[in-house]
C-alpha cells in the first residue's frame, strides 16, 4: 500500500501526481477539470536554477491548496503544470 500512495505522489510538491488524477478521472462522478500553467517558468529557471525553480513550484502548490474548497483537489501534472479537479455538484455553490 505505502508503494501505491508513493507512485501516486511522486514529486517534491508532496501533491497527487498525474497516475492519481487519471484513476480520480475514471470515477462514475461528473467533476471538471482546470489546468493552471506558470507561463515562462522556463526563464526562472534558467536564470536562477532548479533549486529556486522547486521553492517556487512548492510554494505555488501551498497556495493552491489553501484556497482550494471543499470538493476540490490539486495535482501537480508535471513541470509548472497544475490541475484542480472539481466536482460539478460543488460548481453551483461556487458561482
Amino acid at each position: 500500500m505505502k508503494f501505491i500512495l508513493y507512485l501516486l505522489q511522486i514529486n517534491f510538491t508532496s501533491l497527487p501526481n498525474r497516475t492519481q488524477l487519471n484513476y480520480d478521472l475514471d470515477s462514475k462522478k461528473p467533476h471538471t477539470l482546470m489546468l493552471i500553467d506558470i507561463d515562462r517558468f522556463s526563464l526562472l529557471n534558467d536564470a536562477y536554477g532548479f533549486d529556486v525553480g522547486d521553492q517556487v513550484l512548492i510554494h505555488m502548490g501551498q497556495v493552491l491548496s489553501k484556497v482550494l474548497r471543499r470538493g476540490m483537489t490539486i495535482y501537480r501534472l508535471e513541470s509548472d503544470l497544475f490541475a484542480i479537479l472539481v466536482a460539478v455538484t460543488h460548481l453551483i455553490q461556487i458561482y
